[in-house]
């Protein structure tokens, strides 16, 4: 009788860790089933319940022989919410034990999406690879878009394309027009018309573009301009702008600044819209040539309705550089340590607002107007370095004005006592002026509590390198 007894507890624990597992399974079906039908949030739903129960077998019953079943279950599971961090400890754990070739391709399948979220691509692949010839189609198909996803992502986007030629579903669609957007394959314009055409609300254009101007920008800014023609994504189109300008800054700066200015002017996209304004004043400071204007793009800033976000406070940071820049664009020539004002407000202009045309000509009104300037071959050396071609005829100089300056015997690797307390007094002085100009911002905020745009931030930023400078950092 008590043999009998044992027998039904263990059969019945049988039962339970089975049912467990078996009703996991069932879930995992109902999930698998959603995402086939595109119903997303039921799929995250049901993969939630699986997770569940497949913890709860293996917690209770963690030497019962489901568990490396529940493991694959909870696994794939946690892969599928996005929750990879906590997936991949169970699929590597029972990756090694199992026989059974359908739970071999679902954990493969799982871990392979988790490394390639991870960006570990060339793991993914091996684990992808086996799954991509499975006899379940829509396992087979889920493996080969990751593949082919990873394929890009390690540089062989034609293999990528090639994978998924023949694979159905907007998703495989959209991955394979990427795809070919990376390689620059002629055949992705006749894909591009195509989703143009069916007017496909899933088609991945953030993706295309990034790709394609990351290649080919020119192509990806006629690309912009023909979905804005059909009317796609009128939402987008700011960013698109925005990102267009940017990656044109250098092949094509006017037309890079109309796309900013017009991003800038679009309403409604409040952020996309503020960085747009900012990049286009950017460019107008990097083309600047002098000081008048730079003061010009001053006068048309504006720190906007939200001073601490991320574009409001570059701005403030812009207004602050710019400031200083007009408040040595009228010292008369000779003034008594003009020289060290005009060269902070130089080097503010070269490394706060990367204005380096600008920047130079500021450098050149050291040697012009303060020629018998200490700190003259400096200005000079620093002139050069931003603008070899306009300052080419203050080459002489060097030699003729400045052969015995200490700055031209510290580029020979001489550090000499001159050099040093030249470069501390222009510190000290840097210090100074930093002083003076928080003292009369804490003024005005006392004046005007509102009032919390940060005005000297570039000064206080660059004021540790204004000085007690070692030769080899020179100009």
């Amino acid at each position: 009788m008590r043999r009998a007894s044992l027998l039904l507890v263990i059969l019945l624990s049988g039962c339970v860790y089975y049912n467990g597992v078996y009703n996991a399974k069932r879930l995992a079906g109902s999930a698998e089933r959603a995402e086939r039908e595109g119903r997303t949030f039921d799929a995250s739903s049901f993969w939630g319940q699986v997770a569940v129960k497949a913890e709860s077998v293996i917690a209770r019953h963690p030497h019962s022989k489901w568990v490396a079943e529940a493991s694959v279950l909870q696994g794939e599971a946690l892969a599928s919410i996005g929750q990879c961090a906590q997936a991949e400890a169970p699929l590597r754990n029972a990756l090694p034990t199992l026989t059974d070739s359908d739970q071999v391709e679902r954990a493969s399948l799982a871990l392979g999406r988790c490394e390639l979220a991870r960006g570990e691509a060339a793991s993914a692949l091996s684990l992808l690879t086996r799954v991509s010839a499975s006899r379940d189609e829509y396992r087979s198909g889920r493996a080969r878009l990751l593949q082919a996803r990873a394929l890009r992502i390690a540089g062989h986007p034609a293999e990528a394309a090639r994978i998924l030629a023949t694979s159905r579903g907007a998703e495989a669609a959209g991955e394979r027009l990427v795809a070919l957007a990376a390689a620059a394959d002629s055949q992705m314009l006749p894909v591009v018309d195509s989703f143009i055409a069916r007017r496909d609300s899933l088609a991945p254009w953030d993706s295309v573009l990034a790709v394609l101007g990351a290649r080919d920008p020119i192509a990806a800014s006629r690309l912009v301009d023909r979905l804005h023609d059909a009317g796609l994504r009128e939402t987008s189109r700011p960013r698109w702008l925005l990102d267009d300008g940017l990656r044109l800054a250098e092949r094509d700066p006017l037309r890079a600044e109309q796309r900013l200015t017009e991003a800038a002017g679009i309403s409604g996209t409040a952020e996309a819209s503020a960085e747009a304004a900012v990049a286009a004043q950017r460019m107008r400071l990097r083309r600047a040539t002098t000081s008048r204007q730079l003061i010009t793009v001053a006068d048309s800033l504006e720190v906007g309705d939200e001073p601490g976000s991320a574009t409001g406070q570059e701005v403030s940071a812009m207004v602050a550089a710019l400031a200083i820049v007009r408040s040595v664009d009228t010292i008369p020539a000779g003034a008594p340590q003009g020289d060290l004002r005009l060269f902070l407000a130089a080097e503010t202009v070269r490394d706060a607002l990367s204005a380096p045309l600008a920047a130079s000509a500021l450098f050149r009104r050291i040697i012009t107007d303060w020629p018998e300037s200490p700190y003259g071959a400096k200005a000079l050396l620093a002139a050069r370095a931003l603008d070899p071609i306009g300052t080419e005829p203050l080459a002489p100089l060097l030699q003729a004005r400045y052969a015995s300056s200490p700055y031209l015997v510290a580029l020979q690797g001489i550090d000499s006592p001159e050099y040093r307390a030249l470069e501390d007094s222009l510190g000290a002085y840097a210090s100074t002026l930093t002083t003076a100009q928080r003292t009369r911002r804490t003024r005005r905020i006392r004046r005007s509590p509102s009032d919390t745009s940060d005005v000297d931030r570039s000064t206080r930023a660059r004021t540790p390198a204004a000085g007690n400078r070692r030769p080899e950092e020179l100009p």
